[in-house]
């Protein structure tokens, strides 16, 4: 009687987990540089020293909004999937000058860092689809104001919900950075763990129905028992 009104077990619970486990290992190898870069959005590691060493690409500037648009030149605009071979990577200012290019993350590290060397006052701000540096005299975007901040270095260093939010877009800015330029490799190893999970939920709902089936049919077999029957009355 127990196999039959017992709470029956779920084998979804199961395929789920082992989905989210193998999206995380095929998307980041190496589980740390998802956690790293985590923290790095909150506290970039910003180094004066190492820009001070490429110090000659903006020895003739001397305007942060110059300095800005230099940066931009020096490093072109290229997806996480591209540079790092990642989703989404937050890097160091040693890596960005290896690579050369990046897309905002980059692009703010090293803006940062060639201001921090020049002690020019900044902060950095953050939304859900973007970072980027304030300065003085910096003009306001679509992508860069305080309206879609969450949130920002200096005074009290809050979170906060964005008094503006373009769900339409920030949709698509995922759909273009972690999808449309993934590797095709990266895109069959998530088919892969897909039908893998589903073949685990699947299976196990069967041998769940199979045992709840044999069960019942032995239950069937044997004579009622006083006790039985006064318990499903």
């Amino acid at each position: 009687m127990n196999d039959m009104t017992g709470r029956r077990k779920s084998w979804w619970l199961p395929a789920i987990l082992f989905l989210i486990g193998w999206v995380l290992f095929a998307l980041y190898p190496e589980p740390a540089d998802l956690v790293t870069s985590i923290h790095r959005v909150f506290r970039p590691p910003v180094d004066a020293e190492y820009a001070r060493r490429y110090a000659h690409l903006f020895a003739d500037l001397n305007e942060p909004a110059e300095i800005d648009l230099r940066v931009n030149e020096l490093f072109p605009y290229q997806y996480d999937w591209v540079t790092f071979g990642k989703p989404w990577y937050f890097p160091t200012v040693a890596e960005a000058f290896a690579q050369m290019a990046g897309d905002c993350k980059t692009r703010l590290l090293v803006l940062a860092s060639v201001l921090d060397s020049r002690d020019i006052p900044y902060h950095i701000a953050v939304s859900p689809t973007h970072v980027w540096v304030e300065y003085e005299g910096k003009r306001e975007s679509t992508i860069e104001n305080a309206q879609v901040a969450f949130f920002a270095t200096g005074g009290d260093q809050t979170l906060a919900l964005p008094a503006r939010f373009d769900l339409r877009r920030s949709a698509r800015s995922f759909w273009t950075a972690f999808w449309f330029y993934m590797p095709p490799h990266k895109r069959v190893s998530l088919a892969v763990g897909f039908m893998l999970a589903l073949a685990i939920g699947l299976a196990g709902e069967a041998r769940s129905f199979l045992h709840r089936r044999s069960s019942l049919i032995r239950t069937r077999g044997k004579p009622l028992i006083t006790e039985d029957v006064s318990a499903a009355l």
